[in-house]
């Protein structure tokens, strides 16, 4: 009976820290709605505000929008709960403690940059099909965009590089990227700001795969990241992004305040026609040049070979103006129909690598896997066939 009595006070515990409405002592955290329609990045906060009219100290987790009530595992319950209560007055308006959290509890707006690691994203985790939004958010840092998600798949066929890859569906009679439904393109932040920043991918384009007139792969930005033929200031953003051109080339395609005209300026690689059905490796670094220098410089390597080595760059006027994101952006343009492709296409990206030293390539060489160490039986067949010799 004892049990019973106590399982149902926990439930009874547990239903009403999952109310709106004031929790009872001595919890006494408030659980408010609040509607904010510029709050697109966030689904909770966590506060303790002065109540002048009570005058006292209150805990509250903001609930934005229509996101659900946090489940007690969410960490802005225990945020909330381990805040201290001031003893002195508060002032009329201002939260002594806020602080914002993401929807998902494993999206804390950190990854492994921030701690001076590599940040490696690969998909072989994922179950085969639907890309879900939930490993979407997880893979990719909760990041502000989510165009595109439904022309992802992840595979794990032949077509994929190693295990699980991701398929990208770029639809017929589709450029530019003006509808969420329509491109990918996402920009999810890096966790930190960077000087100086390498990042590289594995990517494919299957037989039959026709390049039209170019488009989008992905690349990295600072700031507001600007493309569409906004001209970078110095002081609001910059962008570096890789493009496929109609021959089946590649080239970056870089936004900065000397670029020659108002759309970005096109950067060819060094290289011939892309063989298709082939998973290639591309890395590129990029060097954001001190402001009032012209030292910025962007590189890039392909399959092993270094096929641009651009220096002189400027990408800012300002030491704010950092790189703090990853623009993943892939779509056919442009713009217009004559960007467009005629049937259905495809491409694949795996083995996504963001570090500040080389990720692939250092110099020409390839990062070579260490061999394992040859078996015991193996070494001693060797050592026969050696003394053998003698």
């Amino acid at each position: 009976m004892d049990k019973l009595f106590s399982m149902a006070f926990i439930l009874m515990f547990m239903i009403l820290l999952t109310t709106s409405a004031v929790l009872a002592e001595p919890v006494d955290i408030q659980v408010q709605r609040y509607n904010n329609p510029a709050q697109k990045k966030f689904a909770y906060a966590g506060k303790l505000y002065w109540d002048p009219r009570l005058r006292k100290w209150e805990k509250k987790i903001v609930v934005y929008n229509r996101a659900p009530i946090p489940k007690m595992s969410h960490p802005v319950w225990s945020y909330v709960l381990n805040l201290k209560t001031p003893k002195h007055y508060g002032v009329k308006g201002k939260d002594e403690q806020y602080k914002n959290f993401y929807l998902k509890a494993n999206c804390t707006g950190k990854t492994p940059l921030a701690e001076g690691k590599p940040w490696y994203i690969n998909f072989d985790k994922n179950a085969k099909g639907r890309y879900t939004n939930e490993e979407f958010r997880q893979d990719w840092n909760c990041p502000d965009w989510q165009m595109g998600r439904n022309l992802i798949n992840v595979v794990a066929d032949k077509s994929a590089y190693s295990g699980h890859s991701l398929r990208i569906h770029y639809p017929s009679g589709i450029s530019g990227c003006y509808s969420p439904k329509h491109c990918v393109n996402w920009k999810p932040e890096l966790g930190g700001k960077f000087e100086k920043l390498y990042y590289g991918y594995r990517f494919k384009f299957p037989k039959g795969f026709r390049f039209v007139k170019g488009g989008k792969l992905p690349g990295v930005g600072g700031g507001i990241s600007n493309t569409n033929g906004d001209i970078p200031n110095g002081a609001d953003g910059w962008s570096v992004r890789m493009m496929w051109d109609k021959d089946g080339k590649l080239v970056q395609y870089v936004y900065h305040p000397d670029q020659p005209s108002k759309y970005g300026d096109v950067m060819p690689f060094d290289m011939d026609k892309l063989e298709l059905g082939k998973w290639h490796t591309v890395q590129t670094m990029v060097m954001l040049n001190k402001p009032g220098h012209k030292n910025g410089a962007v590189k890039s390597w392909l399959d092993g070979k270094l096929v641009l080595n651009k220096q002189g760059m400027r990408f800012r006027n300002v030491n704010r103006l950092e790189i703090d994101r990853l623009l993943f952006a892939s779509f056919f343009g442009g713009s217009g129909p004559y960007w467009a492709p005629q049937k259905d296409e495809y491409a694949f990206i795996d083995d996504i690598r963001i570090s500040t030293k080389p990720v692939f390539y250092s110099s020409h060489t390839l990062y070579a896997k260490k061999r394992a160490a040859p078996k015991k039986a193996h070494q001693e067949k060797l050592k026969g066939r050696v003394l053998a010799k003698k």
